[in-house]
């Protein structure tokens, strides 16, 4: 396996214009979200997450002051960055929402264990796809993130992602899943 060590610098103070979006607002997704409002890598008018219950999604608004909504696809449809959050138990049906209505310059950013790069191409039918594997730690801003990509995911938009990544700890880039 090769460790590439030459990712384009980006400025980790702001995702400039980009939107993220969290499909799945569970404990990780909360803790990325915090990361990077506590950094002040992205604006929080800039991030939606989406969640079945209002009282998360309210809770979510409440402590962030970011957008939330209910249907996953609705959470992606605008979003540079879509970050999958979910259990594994879900994923299946979180893929099925939003597959085929992916915009081609669109990235999916998977800590969905267990789901590899194949299964998310196939599924969502999107070549865009970094798959991330955080520890623990990333909770609370110390974690070990070791992350892969696709070809499809160009520098700029893998500068995007290592800037959220870096709000959570430290982060790898790898060559290989």
């Amino acid at each position: 396996m090769t460790v590439e060590s030459s990712l384009p610098d980006f400025d980790n103070h702001t995702l400039g214009g980009c939107r993220l979006a969290f499909v799945g607002a569970g404990v990780m997704a909360e803790s990325m979200i915090a990361g990077m409002l506590a950094r002040d890598v992205v604006d929080s008018s800039r991030i939606v997450a989406s969640h079945p219950r209002s009282d998360r999604r309210q809770a979510l608004i409440d402590r962030f002051g970011i957008d939330a909504v209910e249907s996953n696809a609705d959470a992606g449809v605008s979003a540079d960055l879509i970050f999958i959050t979910v259990k594994p138990q879900a994923l299946i049906d979180v893929l099925n929402a939003l597959a085929g209505k992916l915009r081609h310059d669109q990235v999916v950013v998977s800590i969905a264990a267990g789901a590899g790069i194949a299964m998310l191409e196939r599924s969502l039918k999107h070549a865009a796809i970094v798959r991330v594997m955080p520890n623990t730690p990333a909770q609370i801003g110390e974690g070990m993130l070791v992350w892969t990509a696709t070809p499809a995911v160009t520098s700029e938009q893998r500068a995007r992602v290592q800037a959220v990544l870096s709000a959570l700890g430290e982060e790898l880039y790898v060559d290989e899943e």
